[in-house]
C-alpha cells in the first residue's frame, strides 16, 4: 500500500489538471456529454476496464474485476454541475467554466478527478483485488435524478456483476483540509420542495379575497409546523424561500404563490411536516375564503449510511487523516446518493477542501472554491478504502458483517 500511496503523490498533478479541466468545461445535469465522453475514453485507455456508457441518460460506469468477480464494493462520484454563473476570482480566472450559466459549484469535478485517477492507479493492480470495482460516474445529482435514472438503467447489476457495497465521498467547504465527517445513520437531510398558489378575487374592500394577506398569514403559520410540532432534538426545516403576487401598487392581486423547502433527517418526520403543510393550507384557506393548490415534489430522501459500512470508512480515514480530524456533523443539504443507500448497504463520507484563508465559499455559489490538496486526500481515502476491503481483507468484510468472501 506504500507504493500506492507513494504513486498517488506523484500523480498529484494530474488529479488537479482533470479538475480544472472539468471545471473549465462545466455542463448542467443530464448535459454532460462532454464529460461522460471524456470520462469513458480515459477508462477505456487504461487496462482491464469494461466500460458502460448512457447508463442513466449521461452516465457511465466502468467494471475492473479482481481475482474473483465477487464482492463487488462501487464507488461513486456525480459529474454534473450547477446553472450558475462564476464569478471570476484570483484564485479560478484560469480554468473558470467557459460554458455560460454553468459552474462547478459543489466540487463534482473535484469527485470526478478523485475517482478517475484512483482508477489509473488501481487498474494495473487489478490482479491484487479480492473481488472487483465498479465505477460509477453519475449525472444529475442536483437536480435529484441522476440515481434513479441509473437504478433503471441497471446499474447495480450491469456487467452481470452485483453490487454488494455503495461508497460515496463528497468534498466539503465547511471543513479544513485534513478533516473529514463519516458517521453511522443520517448524515444528510431529505429535501422535498413544496409550491402553493392562493387564488383570491379583486373587489370592494369588505368583498375581496386579498391573495397576499392569505399568503403573509399563510407564511407566520407554516413557520409554527416545525417549532410546535418536531422535536428540537429530531431536526428539521421548513422555509419559504420565493414569494411572487401582484403587478401593481394599486389592485388587489388575484393570486400569489408561495415557493418552499422541508429538510429532515427522519423519513417519519418527513412525513409529518407533509400531513401539517395541507392541514395549514387549508385552515388558511377555510379562514380567508381563498383556495390554496399545493404541489409537492419527494426530492431526496435521507442519506443514512448504514453502520457496518460507515464503521468500516471511519477505520480508513483514521489511517489518513487521524480520528482526532473525523467529525460527526449532520449535513441539512440533501444528496440523492441516498437512492443507492436504499438499495444495497453503504456509507457517504466528506473530505474538507476549504481554503486556508478562512473566507466562506459556500456550496451552490458564484465564488465556490476547492483547495486542491484536497484531491488528493480524498483519492488517498480511496485507495485506503480499497486496500482495507479488497487487498488486505480479502473482500470478507465489505459491508462491516464479517461476511465470507463470495
Amino acid at each position: 500500500m506504500y507504493t500506492l500511496r507513494q504513486e498517488a503523490q506523484e500523480i498529484e498533478s494530474s488529479l488537479i489538471s482533470i479538475r480544472r479541466k472539468l471545471h473549465a468545461n462545466a455542463e448542467i445535469a443530464f448535459n454532460e456529454v462532454q464529460t461522460a465522453k471524456f470520462i469513458a475514453e480515459t477508462l477505456k485507455s487504461l487496462p482491464g476496464f469494461q466500460v458502460y456508457e448512457n447508463i442513466g441518460k449521461t452516465g457511465v460506469v466502468g467494471i475492473l474485476r479482481g481475482k474473483n468477480d465477487r464482492p463487488c464494493i462501487a464507488l461513486r462520484a456525480d459529474m454534473d454541475a450547477l446553472p450558475l454563473t462564476e464569478a471570476i476570482t484570483d484564485i479560478n480566472a484560469a480554468f473558470v467554466s467557459h460554458n455560460a450559466g454553468a459552474m462547478h459549484a459543489c466540487g463534482h469535478d473535484g469527485h470526478v478527478s478523485m475517482l478517475l485517477n484512483f482508477a489509473k492507479i488501481i487498474a494495473p493492480r487489478a490482479h491484487e483485488l479480492y473481488g472487483s470495482l465498479k465505477f460509477v460516474f453519475q449525472p444529475a445529482e442536483e437536480n435529484g435524478a441522476g440515481a434513479e435514472a441509473m437504478l433503471k438503467d441497471n446499474v447495480l447489476t450491469i456487467g452481470d456483476l452485483d453490487i454488494d457495497a455503495f461508497y460515496g465521498i463528497h468534498l466539503w467547504s465547511g471543513l479544513k483540509v485534513g478533516e473529514c465527517i463519516s458517521m453511522p445513520g443520517p448524515i444528510m437531510a431529505g429535501g422535498d420542495f413544496f409550491y402553493l398558489t392562493v387564488n383570491g378575487h379583486g373587489s370592494a374592500p369588505h368583498q375581496t379575497v386579498d391573495s397576499i394577506v392569505v399568503a403573509s398569514h399563510l407564511v407566520t403559520a407554516l413557520q409554527t409546523v416545525v417549532s410546535r410540532n418536531i422535536d428540537p432534538l429530531k431536526g428539521a426545516v421548513l422555509s419559504i424561500g420565493k414569494i411572487s403576487a401582484g403587478t401593481v401598487a394599486n389592485a388587489i392581486a388575484a393570486s400569489a404563490t408561495l415557493d418552499g423547502t422541508m429538510r429532515f433527517f427522519d423519513p417519519a418526520i418527513g412525513k409529518i411536516l407533509k400531513t401539517r403543510l395541507h392541514e395549514v393550507c387549508e385552515g388558511v384557506a377555510k379562514t380567508f375564503k381563498a383556495t390554496i393548490e399545493i404541489k409537492y415534489v419527494d426530492l431526496f430522501p435521507p442519506t443514512i449510511n448504514h453502520p457496518g459500512p460507515a464503521n468500516l470508512v471511519y477505520q480508513s480515514l483514521s489511517k489518513i487523516v487521524g480520528p482526532s480530524n473525523i467529525k460527526d456533523d449532520r449535513v441539512m443539504g440533501s444528496e440523492d446518493f441516498s437512492r443507492f443507500l436504499h438499495e444495497r448497504p453503504g456509507s457517504f463520507f466528506f473530505v474538507g477542501c476549504a481554503l486556508p484563508d478562512g473566507l466562506d465559499r459556500p456550496h451552490h455559489s458564484p465564488i465556490f472554491a476547492v483547495d486542491e490538496r484536497s484531491l488528493m486526500v480524498g483519492t488517498s481515502v480511496w485507495l485506503q478504502l480499497v486496500e482495507d476491503l479488497m487487498v488486505s481483507g480479502q473482500g470478507r468484510n465489505v459491508t462491516g458483517q464479517k461476511k465470507p468472501n463470495l
